[in-house]
């Protein structure tokens, strides 16, 4: 099961999609490859790794310099 939440942030609105323990993946709403399973996501806003990415994001549109490897990370590739 994948799970996603919305951030809102300077650069619009972008979707995080978690495995449930990692970040999978951050989109930009509108982009060229934005998510097209997100009907078949389950939305978690209350799910501990993304409430930590949004914070995580917080801070980096604020101007820090948070650590990437703050947040778990696994990529997942997709077929387009």
């Amino acid at each position: 099961m994948l799970y996603y939440t919305e951030y809102n942030s300077q650069i619009g609105k972008l979707i995080i999609e978690s495995d449930g323990e990692n970040i999978v993946g951050l989109y930009k709403e509108g982009q060229k490859y934005f998510v097209k399973e997100i009907d078949q996501m389950k939305k978690a806003d209350n799910l501990e790794i993304l409430v930590k990415t949004k914070k995580w994001l917080d801070r980096y549109f604020k101007g820090e310099k948070p650590f990437f490897t703050e947040l778990s990370l696994k990529p997942m590739g997709r077929r387009i």
